[in-house]
This record gives C-alpha cells, structure tokens and sequence, in this order.
C-alpha cells in the first residue's frame, strides 16, 4: 500500500490495508480490492504471470463505461484472458 487504506477480500477473508502494508492473493483465489474510503487510495499491484494487456483492455472498458462496463463485457474480457469477474465486482454493476 502506498497511500489511504485500501479494504481486500480474499475468499470470504476481508482485511484492511493500510500505508506500507502488503498483501498476498494466492494463485486462482477470488479477491476484490476496493476503495471503502472517502480518501484516494494508491496501491501497486504486481501479477504473475503478467497480464499487462488485461489491465489495458478493462481500463479502456471502464471508461467507455464511465466506470461501469456491462457484466457481459467482463465476462468475454474474462475468457479471452483466462480470468473471470464475480458478479459482485463493483465494476459490473450493470
């Protein structure tokens, strides 16, 4: 965590993050990351394997969306990358 606090959930396990903390999502676990603050929140994420183009495609997504891209969307953006949105995902709310 950089700065703010930052709320993870991992499974059913719900933590807060907070400056110069860090956080573990094992491999293939659900998780959502989510800003539940009325402070701006900065936090780096890395991945492995990479999956720099999903991050590309979400975020050009989110904006033709203004923010809220359609769950189908998510979806097909899943399957093309082999990761999948949960239904819960603050993104797809519509």
């Amino acid at each position: 965590m950089l700065d703010g606090q930052l709320t993870l959930t991992v499974g059913t396990a719900t933590t807060i993050l907070h400056a110069g903390q860090c956080a573990v999502v094992p491999r293939g676990a659900v998780h959502q990351p989510s800003n539940t603050s009325a402070e701006q929140v900065r936090f780096l994420f890395l991945n492995s394997p990479p999956m720099d183009e999903f991050f590309v495609h979400l975020g050009a997504l989110a904006i033709e969306a203004d923010g809220r891209p359609p769950a189908g969307k998510l979806r097909e953006l899943g399957e093309q990358h082999t990761t999948a949105s949960s239904s819960t995902c603050p993104l797809s709310g519509r």
